[in-house]
């Protein structure tokens, strides 16, 4: 293909039309000029002459240099873009022909300023690009951050990705992975999808509380990031590891009952759940003392000075009921890793828990008993027996860590998203009869694109993975419903693959 140039000089630039009018305005001011002297005593025509050929190889000069200074920045913006591979707008351009020559690969033509450290040039050959199609409750960065610096700042394995929202940077057929929240105002999808590009389903709310019908987004999605521990790319809000302690397993031991007078706390502003906690929390104040802290009860904590919070929960109470408001199987909130980290034990009610990591000896289960008086009963003998309830710290000095920093495990999330990304491209493939895309149909542009690995082309119903089978309520649990309310069931002790 013939190089194209976008500026030339086959037409009289207007600097050097200008200078042509000022010529002939001169000529015609000194004939007269000559014509007016010959018949005064003012100064001779040949003095006037002089005098104004001066000034006009002067402004000949004057124009002569500004043409090339206009032509010098025009070279260097034509290089600029080239480096870019860039067209300017409103430039004829030339699609290439179809010669069989080697394809290039070439862009969407983009109007406004480039971005700082522009992502589209050579420089970010090797880069996987990540565009967030919507926002996350607001926030256009997904809650991660923007460019190359949160994989770095992240200590990810593979660095080489690059994550904006711009979609006139990165067009959606130009991206290698698309970021789509279910919860965004925006559910749009690109109208353009190239086949190399991977689009993740992205969502932390339970599967009750999609206010979506995703049956219209079945086929959409290759991959999934959500508090699911089965998802493609688990999502958990928080964690707990294990790191033997050896000094900890040397130190005497502690009685974490000292000093505290209270029973369990709990603190809501959310009065009205599909998981119904608030009818459980009814039914267990008839038996003990239960605190209740926010918009559902009558004690108040500011949230603005949450840690004082939590301080005070530490310092007063034995227990805090870490309650969720959906039954979805796994689906373990901020409730429980925020309370973990404090010397209270939560009592737990949510599904998932046998299925994660966290010692069992770290928490009470509400769905180990038959009944809400026989959890009663089991958490008022705790508190009269200050050894059995030290039992439940023992896993804090066996060397285990509490990790509930959203962004620190959302972070080393998105490191395997773009190691994945790199680890799926098979090599190079070039796109030239296509109908994936509009940007081969109507253009007939021929573009390089990653090839992908059979082993990562998937797409999933996203409805019977996200949704069916996943979570239980009142409304459709008769042993639930007779359980949150107080009565007696099977004394057997039930989780999530049972009710399920």
């Amino acid at each position: 293909m013939e190089r194209e140039e976008s500026f030339n000089l086959r037409s009289t630039p207007k600097t050097v039309i200008y200078a042509l009018i000022l010529l002939c305005f001169s000529l015609y001011a000194i004939f007269h000029l000559g014509e007016w002297n010959h018949s005064t005593s003012y100064p001779s025509f040949l003095h006037r002459s002089e005098e104004m050929a001066r000034i006009i190889t002067s402004k000949l000069s004057q124009t002569s240099m500004q043409h090339q200074q206009d032509k010098q920045h025009q070279d260097q913006l034509q290089n600029l873009l080239e480096q870019h591979r860039l067209k300017l707008s409103g430039v004829k351009q030339e699609l290439p022909k179809e010669t069989g020559e080697k394809p290039v690969d070439q862009i969407s033509k983009i109007n406004g300023p480039l971005e700082k450290g522009d992502f589209l040039g050579p420089k970010f050959k090797n880069f996987k690009k990540i565009l967030y199609w919507n926002e996350v409750f607001g926030a256009k960065d997904f809650w991660l951050g923007l460019g190359q610096e949160p994989f770095i700042e992240a200590g990810c394995r593979v660095t080489e990705c690059y994550a904006t929202h711009d979609r006139r940077l990165l067009p959606a057929e130009r991206a290698d992975a698309i970021m789509w929240h279910l919860r965004s105002n925006d559910k749009s999808l690109p109208e353009v999808r190239s086949p190399h590009t991977f689009y993740i389903f992205w969502m932390l709310e339970s599967a009750q509380y999609t206010y979506a019908d995703l049956n219209t987004y079945n086929g959409v999605f290759n991959w999934t990031m959500t508090y699911r521990l089965d998802s493609d790319f688990p999502r958990p809000y928080g964690s707990i590891v294990f790191s033997p302690n050896v000094s900890a397993k040397t130190t005497a031991p502690k009685n974490y009952a000292h000093g505290k007078t209270k029973l369990a706390a709990w603190f809501v502003s959310n009065c009205h759940t599909v998981s119904g906690r608030e009818h459980l929390v009814q039914a267990l104040q008839t038996h003990m003392e239960v605190d209740i802290y926010g918009t559902c009860g009558t004690l108040i904590c500011e949230r603005k000075d949450e840690k004082s919070c939590r301080e005070m929960l530490e310092k007063d109470y034995k227990f805090y009921l870490a309650f969720e408001n959906s039954l979805c199987v796994d689906y373990i909130t901020e409730k429980f890793f925020e309370a973990i980290k404090y010397n209270v034990v939560p009592v737990v009610y949510g599904l998932g828990y046998e299925r994660t990591q966290i010692p069992k000896g770290a928490y009470i289960d509400v769905m180990d008993f038959a009944s809400v008086q026989d959890l009663a009963s089991y958490l008022l003998y705790l508190d009269s027996n200050d050894t059995a309830y030290n039992e439940y710290f023992r896993w804090k000095e066996e060397g285990y860590k509490v990790f509930e920093d959203q962004n620190e495990v959302y972070k080393k999330t998105f490191c395997d998203v773009c190691e994945r990304l790199h680890e799926a491209e098979g090599g190079t493939v070039v796109d030239v009869n296509s109908n994936e895309g509009v940007h081969l149909n109507k253009s007939r542009l021929q573009i390089q694109r990653p090839e992908i690995k059979e082993k990562y082309r998937k797409v999933y119903n996203i409805n019977e993975w996200f949704v069916t089978g996943q979570c239980i309520s009142p409304n459709n649990n008769e042993r639930l419903t007779s359980f949150v309310h107080g009565m007696c069931i099977a004394a057997t002790r039930w989780n999530s693959s049972r009710i399920l």
